[in-house]
C-alpha cells in the first residue's frame, strides 16, 4: 500500500532532511543528526532540533548511546528512528501540488520504503504505483 507524502509547513525542509537521512542510514544519535545542519543555508540549534525530534511525533527513540568527553566524563544521548505512522498522519496528501515537485514522496507503508517522486517517475516501478494510488 502506497501513500503520497508532501512536506509542507514550518520547518518542513529541516524535517525532510532528517527523515531522508534516517531512511538512508537507519537509526542515528542526536549528535549525528545535528551534524546534518552544520553546513549550508539550512541550520538548526540543538534546542530547535531536540524539539523537532521529541515533539513532532515523526520520530521515535530507538535506544541510547554513550558519549565520552575529553575529561573522561560520559553521558547518554538518544538514538532516533522514523515513526512512519506519524509521518503518514502529518504529511499524507490526496493529490500532489503540480506546481511544486520538491518535497514530494511516495511511502510504501508495508515495506517502509520512501521514494522521492521526481526520481521515482523515471523508473518502471512508477507505473505500478501510479495505478495503485490512482494517479493520472
Amino acid at each position: 500500500m502506497y501513500k503520497r507524502l508532501e512536506f509542507t509547513g514550518k520547518k518542513s525542509r529541516k524535517i525532510e532532511r532528517i527523515v531522508c537521512s534516517l531512511h538512508k542510514i537507519g537509526e542515528q544519535s542526536t549528535h549525528e543528526i545535528k551534524s546534518l545542519f552544520q553546513t549550508g543555508k539550512l541550520c538548526a540549534t540543538m534546542n530547535e532540533l531536540s524539539n523537532i525530534l521529541r515533539k513532532s511525533g515523526l520520530f521515535k527513540i530507538s535506544g541510547r548511546t554513550t558519549v565520552s568527553k575529553l575529561d573522561s566524563n560520559t553521558y547518554e544521548i538518544c538514538k532516533w528512528k522514523i515513526n512512519y505512522d506519524g509521518l503518514v498522519k502529518k504529511y499524507k496528501v490526496d493529490k500532489f501540488n503540480r506546481k511544486k515537485s520538491r518535497s514530494q514522496y511516495i511511502l510504501d507503508v508495508e515495506m517502509q520504503e520512501l521514494y522521492f517522486l521526481p526520481l521515482l517517475i523515471k523508473t518502471e516501478l512508477w507505473e505500478e504505483i501510479k495505478v495503485e494510488i490512482g494517479e493520472e
